[in-house]
């Protein structure tokens, strides 16, 4: 996750249009959604949206889980700015996505 975060980082500062990143986060999606879905959070509803759409028309199944601030405390270190893991077996997905979503300049979808 810290290699990701870095990357989301620097793209940020490119000021993209959008910044769409695919990643292998956690296991708990698959004890989530079993093997037929896989787990779509995001910031931009549009995008969800039209991703969603298109993986339906693919047979590509997503289902969107929430990014909620409340979850961020699930993140807080006592020694460093923040966890990169949350509490274990609690909303995993959801941590990470909020995690890896401190990475990325406000305003880029």
């Amino acid at each position: 996750r810290h290699l990701l975060a870095d990357c989301l980082a620097y793209g940020s500062t490119m000021k993209p249009d959008l910044m769409i990143d695919i990643a292998t986060l956690t296991g708990a999606c698959v004890v989530a959604l079993g093997d037929e879905y896989s787990a779509l959070l995001g910031t931009d509803q549009r995008t969800i949206d039209r991703l969603m759409s298109v993986g339906r028309q693919q047979g590509e199944f997503f289902w969107q889980l929430p990014l909620p601030d409340r979850y961020k405390s699930h993140l807080k270190s006592k020694v460093a700015d923040m966890k990169h893991i949350g509490k274990p077996g609690v909303a995993a997905t959801i941590t990470a996505g909020l995690f890896l979503k401190e990475f990325v300049s406000e305003g880029v979808p």
